[in-house]
């Protein structure tokens, strides 16, 4: 019977071909090993919170830019809209930084019993401001936790470097230059500075801020500094919101949970709440499902389960906010990350319900997405997101609303995506850095002058520009104008004139050293860019190598394989071949008592060769003749 090959017939590879084959495995899964350790920009870390850190001035001068404590209230809130995923820690500063409260979960009961107690003992009677000293301290705390969320510090003065010695000052204004705030950005450790005065250090608290990849903040008057932790807290915690239009809001079932922080033109305005059936909320008035909060320039009211239609609020000054829990989600992808001017990127905007994108049609064809951008300068402008296979938008009908952007100016440009139909409403506020090439000098801007009350926007929130080194060149009227500003700050320091002026002898000398330090930055920033193509390369070219290897590898398995049955298919035509010449042919038998055949005729063969040779004895022999 024929046999089957199997298996086991099979010729192995051979050897050159499994090394090919393993080495490029190899090489693969080196690689990705080193992408995923060693390069965070590829495999970022998926967060759920924040760790924040804020940071007050607590010197004496904050008792007259802020004698009504709104920097406390302001705390208070920002700590209020934070959750269980967040830590929160409080340092105060003066001539030295002192933690108030270490890094805690932001709990309810924390925040109450921890957290705002801690606010409170803010007292403003410190003297001079240790910057260094504050970061210093902030920077410790963060590095304790164990958590994945991001690290994040929001510092707040009204205040330059001063613990009362010039030369110290420049000193530690130095470390903070070469040392802390490299040390921030290494750790990626994001520091959001706030301006509380004209007199602040501002091109100091603006370089910390855009060089830890945060944001700058000059407060024009205090009583807005509500709303800046209320856009610090949208920056850094993207909140799922409603959209408010004269002072309304349309709330859903899918909500669980809304915060309101409404603004009043007056400290003794009285908010209230209209809700869907016609009824009115005030502070003094409202069930036990509401916790009401009420500031001297805001009110912070949480609504839980909220009644599903349209509600209003009333004698408000505008400019309010609706933070939301609810399961129906907006969804926004953008490049969270500085970008360079006439850069084009994309956003895209999706409608999540239960953690999955939602794609059906009757939701999608009743919603509209409109994307709203407030520029630096303070234009606005808007434009519909769309679903329809273009640009940004991946496939027609997918879910997926984009569109490409290009911002060819410096500065932050906060965008509003909007959600909205006939039965509700969502809101996500996003905001996009546009940053040019970093400062040659450092050291260089310290000795600009302060920003003049001309020179300032109007706008609460102004979104600094990144000076360019070509306008850090001063002209003879702003030399002027420096000149002046050195005058008075001697006057202030009067017996430290020679410290001073030796300092700022330093400082120049060290103008080179520092270009040629932000020169050598921006190199190793490309260096890590084209390392990162090169490894993303490197990584394609072995995986196609791998296949190229496994397809050699198999092609050779089946020609052997094909060549194996071939084989045995010869082998089997000649093992029968040869078993039929082995085989006896039949013969008639005449003689059925012969035992044997074949002998007959063999003795008939013997027979005749004996009488052949008995006549050749017989014969006589031919006689020769002469």
């Amino acid at each position: 019977m024929e046999s089957t090959p199997t298996i086991s017939h099979i010729a192995k590879p051979s050897a050159k071909t499994k090394r090919l084959a393993n080495f490029s495995l190899i090489l693969s899964v080196l690689l990705g090993i080193f992408i995923l350790f060693f390069h965070p920009i590829v495999f970022a870390k998926t967060t759920t919170g924040i760790d924040v850190v804020l940071l007050i001035d607590d010197s004496g001068s904050m008792r007259k830019n802020d004698p009504s404590g709104l920097r406390k209230q302001a705390a208070k809130l920002f700590l209020t809209l934070l959750n269980n995923n967040d830590q929160a820690a409080l340092v105060s500063f003066s001539r030295q930084a002192s933690t108030l409260a270490s890094l805690i979960p932001a709990s309810k009961k924390n925040i109450d019993n921890q957290l705002k107690p801690a606010v409170d003992k803010l007292n403003a009677k410190g003297s001079h401001t240790n910057l260094h000293d504050a970061l210093t301290k902030s920077y410790s705390l963060l590095q304790k936790s164990n958590s994945n969320n991001k690290k994040v510090i929001i510092l707040m003065s009204d205040g330059k470097m001063d613990v009362g010695n010039t030369a110290l000052d420049f000193k530690l204004t130095e470390d903070l230059l070469d040392q802390q705030i490299p040390l921030l950005a290494k750790n990626d450790i994001t520091v959001h500075a706030i301006a509380f005065t004209e007199q602040s250090n501002i091109p100091l608290l603006r370089l910390i801020a855009k060089d830890t990849k945060g944001q700058f903040n000059l407060l024009k008057k205090p009583n807005d500094i509500h709303l800046v932790f209320e856009n610090l807290f949208e920056k850094t915690k993207s909140p799922d919101m409603l959209p408010i239009n004269d002072d309304s809001f349309i709330v859903d079932e899918a909500i669980k949970e809304i915060t309101i922080v409404t603004t009043k033109h007056h400290p003794n305005a009285v908010i209230s709440l209209e809700t869907p059936n016609g009824n009115e909320m005030t502070e003094q008035s409202h069930n036990n499902s509401v916790r009401w909060y009420s500031a001297q320039r805001f009110n912070l009211i949480t609504l839980i389960k909220p009644s599903p239609g349209y509600w209003k609020i009333k004698y408000s000054e505008g400019g309010n906010k609706a933070y939301i829990v609810s399961n129906l989600k907006l969804s926004v992808t953008y490049p969270d990350q500085e970008l360079k001017p006439n850069t084009e990127f994309f956003i895209q905007a999706t409608l999540q319900k239960n953690g999955r994108v939602a794609q059906s049609p009757e939701l999608l064809d009743a919603t509209s997405f409109l994307l709203r951008i407030d520029y630096p300068d303070g234009s606005t402008n808007e434009r519909l997101l769309k679903n329809t296979g273009s640009n940004a938008d991946k496939d027609r009908h997918d879910g997926i609303f984009g569109t490409n952007l290009i911002f060819d100016n410096e500065g932050i440009y906060k965008i509003s995506v909007v959600a909205t139909s006939e039965t509700f409403d969502r809101q996500k506020m996003i905001f996009v850095s546009i940053v040019s090439p970093p400062i040659n000098d450092p050291f260089k801007i310290l000795d600009e002058q302060p920003i003049t009350e001309a020179s300032v926007p109007t706008e609460h929130i102004i979104p600094e520009k990144i000076v360019s080194p070509h306008e850090t060149h001063q002209t003879k009227n702003e030399q002027k104008h420096e000149k002046i500003h050195e005058d008075k700050h001697n006057v202030k320091h009067e017996p430290n004139e020679p410290q001073q002026t030796k300092s700022h002898d330093t400082a120049d000398s060290h103008s080179n050293e520092e270009t040629a330090e932000s020169s050598q930055t921006n190199h190793e920033d490309d260096q890590q860019s084209n390392l990162l193509y090169i490894a993303v390369g490197f990584l394609i070219t072995n995986l196609i190598i791998g296949s190229l290897g496994a397809a050699v590898f198999f092609l050779h398995k089946l020609k052997k394989r094909k060549n194996t049955l071939e084989n045995k298919e010869m082998e089997n035509d000649d093992n029968t071949e040869m078993k039929n010449n082995n085989k006896p042919e039949k013969t008639v038998d005449e003689n059925p008592t012969n035992d044997n055949p074949s002998a007959e005729p063999v003795e008939e063969v013997s027979q005749a060769i004996n009488e052949t040779e008995s006549a050749d004895e017989q014969e006589p022999p031919i006689a020769s003749t002469g």
